[in-house]
């Protein structure tokens, strides 16, 4: 009726079940870094100039903490994220590893089909004709030991977490931090002192892209839980609401299962030449001379 006052009482939040998420220029900033960073690689690539690479991971990283700082925020502070969307949530997460499970099985793929069948062009063997695998019993199986320590660690942190003990479990957060990184340091160490690169064959190709990708991957877990233990800091988790904790530690143990499989596969599987398998892992161990 013309003239009538709106009397309508508009609720500053959402009081459905559901989220109602708002218009955010950030989904299309991260797909367009995303873009730059692919183009600034293969600029890498072709004229080893890294300009276009950190122009592409410093918009990147910026993009995310900004889509990453609306999510908490409407998590913590607005009340958006209700049972119903963190069961969203998870179920999303979830979908996510997978698909990057399948990633990653592309790959493994690849390193099996040619291992199982080796070609003219890599000398009808594997690892191809003059190419050195490297040892998988001296830097890798470090490597192994220090993921596994961290994902113990990490299991920690989420029991202290449940349990009310905030400084136990930011340390269990500190100490996953602190091993991943070392992990990342032995690994570029082993890349630079490796005898082969990613253009040594296609034996060169899959070794670089598995464990390139991979420890991209443990790069962005780090980032993850270094997010988390700044909410931590904050008071932003309680004993029953602690859904960023929760998929942080889903994505890093994925990761860990990862490299145990790439280690087994590519590093010891993929190392063998001759005799018997069993004879090749006790001589790797020392337990044979």
């Amino acid at each position: 009726m013309a003239g009538k006052k709106d009397t309508t009482i508009r609720m500053p939040f959402n009081m459905t079940k559901f989220h109602r998420v708002q218009p955010s220029p950030w989904p299309f900033s991260v797909t367009l870094s995303v873009a730059m960073l692919a183009a600034g690689v293969l600029e890498w690539f072709w004229t080893y100039s890294l300009l276009g690479v950190v122009w592409g991971i410093t918009s990147t990283l910026f993009g995310c903490s900004m889509w990453w700082r609306d999510v908490i925020r409407e998590a913590t502070f607005q009340g958006k994220h209700t049972k119903l969307v963190q069961r969203f949530i998870k179920t999303g997460m979830l979908l996510f590893i997978a698909s990057e499970g399948m990633f990653f099985f592309s790959f493994f793929w690849a390193f099996m089909h040619f291992a199982l069948s080796p070609t003219m062009e890599v000398g009808l063997s594997w690892p191809p004709l003059g190419i050195e695998a490297p040892n998988p019993w001296g830097l890798p199986f470090l490597n192994s030991t220090l993921l596994i320590s961290s994902g113990l660690t990490l299991t920690w942190a989420s029991r202290a977490v449940k349990e009310a003990s905030k400084w136990s479990a930011a340390w269990g957060l500190v100490s996953t931090m602190f091993l991943g990184v070392i992990f990342m340091v032995i690994q570029a160490k082993e890349w630079w002192e490796a005898p082969f690169d990613i253009r040594d064959s296609v034996y060169g190709s899959c070794f670089y892209m598995l464990t390139g990708l991979h420890g991209l991957h443990v790069f962005g877990g780090l980032i993850f839980i270094f997010v988390c233990f700044v909410r931590l800091l904050r008071n932003h988790f309680s004993t029953a609401r602690h859904l960023g904790l929760q998929c942080a530690i889903w994505y890093w143990h994925f990761v860990d299962a990862v490299w145990i499989v790439l280690w087994a596969v590519v590093y010891v599987w993929g190392g063998w030449t001759k005799g018997s398998f069993f004879e090749y892992v006790a001589t790797g161990l020392g337990l044979m001379g």
